[in-house]
């Protein structure tokens, strides 16, 4: 009973936080626990003008693309350049005019989102590199979010920067309850074991990016992969204090207990040395 009324009891908190327009950023003891951030809505004063490249893998996204693009046009004013990157990965839909007629850049890749997000961050020229899923939005103020953010950091010049948003808001939650204890699971995961998930939108300095290899060019399993290596070589992840939206279509298609033991399949089989193709046919084979 005490472990389902504190699960309880955080879903509550999540809730309430969502009607928050400020949020004080914590200490950090001792140095152990991950960064967390203001949403403070002003401006910042050091990386208040720092491009920010949002790349966008996409592959037949016709139907969510608009969305998705919109949502980088939340930022807090016009004085940050925002440059949005569409990476096309063969689509046969209307994706591309789509994004085009929106104002992104479009540029074609080989199918894969490792490789897709490694091809956007090449023709990036942001000093910040978001990675963002095709059925995912960012939440409003989200450039000040991130530069509040890097200027709590004392001491450092934000060079060596990668995180995430801390939490995840996931479409139609209210009507079962069972997608609000993924967002609990990915909020306690994220805080306390510091692995953000591609879907909570990694984003990184660019000289970090290429600092840590960036993504590889695997079918499965980059976002995984990638957070995996910055966690061994002990960079802890800036955890934004705002909530990212994505699309509740895995979930549904499969069913929330299906998608979530298979995903907790394919990270085991991923420690015990299963390649990414081998998962990659798990995955797409247990529809």
């Amino acid at each position: 009973m005490n472990i389902l009324r504190g699960i309880g009891n955080l879903v509550r908190a999540q809730q309430d936080r969502r009607g928050e327009k400020v949020a004080a950023l914590p200490s950090t003891a001792g140095g152990q626990a991950a960064h967390k951030t203001s949403r403070c809505q002003k401006g910042s004063t050091r990386a208040k003008r720092s491009k920010i490249s949002v790349i966008i893998p996409a592959f037949n996204e016709e139907g969510r693309i608009s969305e998705t693009i919109s949502s980088t046009k939340r930022a807090t004013t016009d004085e940050t350049p925002i440059e949005v990157i569409v990476v096309d990965g063969g689509s046969t839909d209307k994706t591309v005019s789509v994004a085009r007629s929106m104002g992104a850049k479009v540029i074609r890749s080989a199918k894969g989102r490792g490789t897709q997000q490694d091809m956007g961050s090449r023709a990036a020229s942001g000093e910040y590199l978001f990675f963002l899923h095709a059925d995912s939005e960012l939440p409003a103020r989200y450039d000040s979010i991130l530069f509040n953010s890097v200027d709590a950091l004392q001491g450092k010049d934000g060079k060596d920067v990668w995180g995430a948003f801390g939490q995840l808001a996931i479409k139609g939650r209210k009507a079962n309850n069972l997608l609000r204890m993924v967002e609990v699971g990915a909020m306690l995961r994220t805080k306390c074991l510091h692995m953000p998930y591609g879907d909570q939108c990694l984003f990184f300095h660019r000289d970090a990016y290429k600092e840590c290899g960036g993504y590889k060019h695997i079918p499965l399993m980059e976002d995984y992969d990638l957070v995996q290596r910055q966690k061994r070589s002990k960079r802890k992840p800036l955890l934004l204090d705002a909530q990212i939206t994505t699309s509740n279509r895995r979930w549904k298609k499969r069913g929330v207990i299906q998608t979530v033991m298979l995903n907790q399949l394919i990270i085991l089989s991923w420690h015990m040395g299963c390649g990414p193709r081998g998962l990659c046919q798990l995955y797409y084979n247990s529809d």
